[in-house]
């Protein structure tokens, strides 16, 4: 399977947010509606603020996927991680 990125230059990885709070780590890109927005919050207080989770619970979009785990080169990356809610996580080693 090939899947080209294109860079468009609409939201550089540099430049992405969750679109309610503002954090730049454990981002999830809801793939109906385009949204950015954290995951969920750690048993610890880490992570997010569960705003991906509440998206969802608000417009039933179950598909998420989180950003910087799909490359070009998926060993390289590692885990690909993909969420519908559900169903749970997806990885794709």
């Amino acid at each position: 399977m090939n899947l080209p990125q294109i860079d468009n230059g609409v939201i550089p990885p540099s430049r992405w947010k969750c679109a309610k709070c503002d954090k730049k780590d454990n981002l999830w890109l809801n793939l109906t509606d385009g949204m950015i927005l954290c995951g969920r919050k750690n048993w610890d207080g880490t992570g997010g603020n569960n705003h991906a989770i509440e998206h969802y619970k608000e417009t039933s979009y179950p598909v998420a996927v989180k950003l910087g785990t799909i490359t070009a080169d998926l060993e390289a990356a590692g885990n690909a991680n993909l969420n519908c809610e559900g169903v749970g996580s997806i990885f794709f080693t």
